[in-house]
């Protein structure tokens, strides 16, 4: 079982010096491991399945996984990589298990008109929920192909909406040298995702 992220990491630990840690039984130090790449897989499942609905489970999962296998781990200071291929992978398995929703005889023969009265009510073109997803979507493909050093902060504050001290804490940036990674992610971001905000580039 993964141990509970409730501690500090290290921020000046190495991530191989905590792989060695945790397989010599120091749960602290894979703790320091979870909370230093949480955002990042969630980034990554998320990514995978388009799902805000499976990422806490596929992270969790990732973890468990991480955790029970981390002795089969060839190079201990390639943990970050090793374990974002976990996620996406088991992201895909997710993806994989998805079955369409069962609709009854009745269903089919009442048409189109019968299904989703409620749903239909709320957003009547469906437009608004799918304007969200897509919009969200751009948003987390953007992030993920930034640099891998911009990539952990910016899904810290955006997509968790952490404070910057605790960014900071976790990552074992100053909260200035965060905030200038911060701002040059932004503008990257801005580059990115200037076809979603055109009004912004008028005068």
């Amino acid at each position: 079982m993964v141990p509970p992220t409730t501690g500090k990491p290290d921020a000046g630990t190495p991530d191989g010096l905590l792989v060695k840690a945790a397989l010599a039984g120091d749960e602290a130090a894979f703790e320091q491991l979870i909370l230093r790449y949480q955002s990042l897989v969630h980034l990554v499942a998320y990514r995978q399945c388009g799902s805000e609905g499976e990422t806490d489970d596929i992270a969790q999962e990732t973890f468990v996984r991480a955790f029970q296998h981390l002795g089969d781990l060839d190079d201990p200071d390639r943990f970050k990589s090793w374990l974002l291929r976990i996620a996406a992978n088991i992201a895909l398995d997710h993806v994989r298990r998805r079955k369409p929703p069962a609709v009854s005889l009745e269903e089919k023969l009442a048409g189109p008109d019968a299904l989703g009265e409620e749903a239909h009510a709320r957003d009547p073109t469906g437009e608004e929920t799918l304007d969200r997803r897509e919009l969200r979507r751009r948003i987390v493909e953007a992030i993920y192909s930034l640099p891998h050093d911009y990539q952990v902060p910016v899904a810290m504050r955006y997509l968790e909406e952490i404070p910057y001290r605790e960014i900071g804490s976790r990552l074992g940036l100053r909260e200035d040298t965060l905030r200038k990674r911060i701002h040059r992610a932004n503008l990257m971001l801005r580059r990115k995702l200037k076809n979603l905000w055109p009004e912004d580039d008028a005068p």
